[in-house]
């Protein structure tokens, strides 16, 4: 007779129903019962596996019931089946439950602090506005791998971690509130930093970890190995560095200096005097209003700006081997415009005749550049579209 299974799977596992409930007391206890058989009735078969485990200071427990509805002539041989089973399962979530408990957590408040820093191996930090003149921290990390050393002295708090461990397989993480104009000096191995909502003059490096920033002021100096950058709606004097990652603005305003060695530089609704460098990336601009002399340059990928309002600044927009292109997008602009490319292998697109063409000789005719010049009034703005081998191209 071949048995016959009645289930109800609860939680995406096969007759599994999750239970989670909190607990003050620190023990583990498995029971295991059957209940006798009888014309009417099946077999049930109840596993009560209860780990408490301390996190975040806080007495935490899991409970897991399985329930297992059959019919089958021999019960003895099921019966230790389904032992061998679930046992080894249950070990496993206490061994899972120990690994729980070994988390450590920081929850402080200071005052008269001017000054954060941090040094952190491999943790995330978020910083946010705090709702007064204190400087809030929280934090949680894993003692077994990192030591951490929490000083505050003179207006100044350090949190710094020091590796316990070769090989990190836990990240820890923080949590910063502070008043506005403060200063934050962080060091990441290879972390993350957020920040929304403060104004603050921050100095940040991370190994290969990502920044994001969200309707923030100030001052900030940015520095990723690998990581990607983000700022969106946010008014900052802003020096961006990454080396392989992408850099994306959207709907901020200010001094932005951004620079990546093979990453894409992407801007949308970006406001002031930018600086926006790639070495191999493609550098793009959409309903950009530049109020301060503007550079957009990549050496072997494609730039393109759309402008929101006429230009109140010199403007340079080149790509080495790629194509740059200059949309007005109806936009009257009072200057000179200098287009180039290289006379061998480039190409000039405009809707309209210019003043003045001429050859710039530069050590022979594969490296000559042609250049044409138009004028559109007397102002001492210019603009200026360049390439070595793609196209230059304006649109009105």
């Amino acid at each position: 007779m071949r048995p016959e299974f009645r289930y109800t799977p609860k939680f995406g596992f096969l007759f599994f129903e999750h239970q989670l409930s909190l607990a003050i007391n620190s023990t583990c206890s498995i029971s295991y019962r059957i209940c006798p058989h009888s014309n009417s009735t099946p077999h049930y078969i109840n596993t009560l596996i209860t780990c408490n485990a301390t996190l975040y200071t806080t007495t935490f427990a899991l409970a897991w019931d399985w329930h297992l509805g059959f019919l089958y002539s021999k019960q003895q041989k099921m019966h230790m089946k389904l032992q061998q089973s679930i046992l080894p399962i249950a070990f496993l979530l206490l061994s899972v439950q120990i690994t729980f408990a070994q988390n450590k957590t920081v929850k402080e408040s200071y005052s008269n602090i001017d000054k954060v820093e941090f040094e952190v191996i491999s943790g995330d930090i978020q910083i946010g506005a705090s709702s007064d003149d204190q400087v809030r921290l929280e934090g949680e990390y894993d003692p077994d791998q990192v030591q951490v050393s929490i000083s505050s002295s003179n207006g100044r708090l350090k949190i710094k971690e020091k590796s316990k461990a070769r090989r990190m397989d836990e990240a820890s993480s923080w949590t910063l509130k502070v008043p506005n104009d403060i200063l934050v000096r962080s060091n990441t191995a290879s972390g993350n930093v957020q920040v929304q909502g403060v104004n603050l003059e921050l100095y940040s490096n991370t190994g290969s970890g990502n920044f994001s920033f969200e309707n923030i002021q100030g001052l900030i100096q940015l520095n990723t190995g690998s990581g990607n950058i983000m700022l969106v709606e946010s008014q900052a004097k802003a020096n961006c560095n990454t080396g392989s990652g992408n850099i994306k603005i959207s709907g901020s305003d200010g001094n932005l200096g951004l620079n990546t060695g093979s990453g894409r530089i992407s801007l949308d609704g970006a406001a002031g005097s930018i600086s926006a460098n790639s070495g191999s990336g493609n550098v793009t601009g959409k309903n950009m209003r530049l109020t301060g002399s503007s550079s957009f340059n990549t050496g072997s990928g494609d730039v393109s700006l759309g402008l929101a309002a006429a230009p109140n600044g010199n403007v340079s927009v080149n790509a080495g081997s790629g194509n740059s292109s200059l949309e007005m997008n109806g936009f009257q602009f009072n200057g000179e415009l200098v287009m180039q490319c290289g006379e061998k292998s480039g190409k000039i697109r405009a809707p309209f005749s210019f003043d003045k063409e001429e050859v710039i000789e530069q050590g022979g005719r594969n490296n000559n550049m042609i250049r044409k010049t138009k004028s559109f009034g007397n102002s001492g703005t210019k603009i200026q579209v360049s390439t070595g081998s793609g196209t230059a191209k304006v649109s009105k």
